[in-house]
This record gives structure tokens, sequence and C-alpha cells, in this order.
């Protein structure tokens, strides 16, 4: 069940928690009318005074009981997906949040404000980078941090270049690989 949730886009988690939510309430009402169905153990046929009663056999009723059974499964596994959806929606706004005006935090600091274990981090993270939610922040895996794309280390200078290729200005941090934001060509390491 988390694979499924994991493929649905991070800014179409409220709209689909709230269509299996309204999938769930169907298939729970759906379900109770099965159950009454299933419960109906005489029918009745004729009018007011010649009225007769016959007993409907358990065969013809089972039917009833399992499709209610298989009806209260779709709808609890509905209702729990739609709650994960919600909760995974929560997460990432609290990100949002905690990132907001933030250069720079470790990925542990973020495990201990989430109170969530560090490889649902790591996956909350790329799922709010990749969705566009948060494009000016990246993970730098090897300092374990989560950092705003503009934010300049503190043993980094910016600085500013003209491209060789079309003679853009450029803004990069010496010593970080840039490309030209106008053609894509490399731009210099190091200005020596």
């Amino acid at each position: 069940m988390a694979g499924v949730l994991s493929r649905v886009p991070v800014k179409l988690h409220k709209q689909v928690a709230r269509g299996m939510l309204a999938v769930g309430m169907m298939a729970g009402g759906f379900a109770l009318i099965f159950i009454v169905a299933y419960s109906e153990t005489e029918k009745s046929s004729g009018a007011l005074w010649w009225k007769k009663t016959t007993e409907v056999p358990l065969s013809e009723r089972l039917p009833y009981l399992f499709i209610s059974i298989t009806l209260f499964i779709a709808a609890a596994t509905a209702v729990v997906m739609a709650l994960r959806l919600l909760g995974a929606q929560s997460r990432m706004q609290k990100y949002l949040t905690v990132t907001d005006g933030v250069e720079s935090i470790e990925i542990r600091q973020l495990v201990e404000i989430t109170n969530t274990s560090r490889a649902k981090v790591y996956r909350d993270l790329e799922a709010l980078i990749s969705s566009g939610m948060a494009s000016d922040l990246y993970i730098d895996y090897q300092g374990q941090r989560l950092v705003r794309r503009s934010h300049v280390p503190k043993n980094s200078r910016k600085a500013t270049v003209r491209c060789t290729s079309c003679g853009g200005s450029n803004d990069i941090i010496v010593g970080s690989a840039k490309k030209c934001d106008y053609c894509l060509s490399a731009l210099p390491l190091d200005l020596t």
C-alpha cells in the first residue's frame, strides 16, 4: 500500500485523499445495505389478509454477507490510504514551515522535529523537491543536510563571471560547478 501511495504526486495528496474518503463512505454505505439484505431471514408475499411468510435459506443470504464483508474491507482500505495521504501532506507542510527562511538544516534536526525515521525524512524530502513544492532546496547527502540553493557555504564566496561562449553574466559560488544560465555552457570553477 505504501508503494502505491508514494506514486501519488505531493500536489495531489489532498484531492486524492478526499476522493478515497468518498469511495470509502460509498463502499461502507453499500456494505450496510448488503448486511441488511443478509439479515432478512423471512420474506413475505401476497396482500394484507392473505399474506404468506416464508423463511429465506442461508444459502440464498450468504452472497450478501460475502459482498458486505468485501465492501467493508474496501471501505477500510480506502479510508486508511486517505489518512496516510493526509498525514504525508501534513508532514510535507511541516517541512516547508521548518525550512522557511532557513539556509541550511541538518537532516538529524528534521528527524527530531518531525519525530520520524531518517529514511522517511529522506523519502519525504525527495518527494517534496521532485514535486516542485520546494524546488529551491536540495539534499546534500554527503553533509547530511537540506540546503537552500542560494546558500553560500562559510568557506566559499559568490562571484559574477561572464560566460566565454555567449557573454552572459552569471552569479556563481567559487569552486562549485555551474552551467551558464543562458546557453548552458560550463562556467569556470576557479577565479584566480
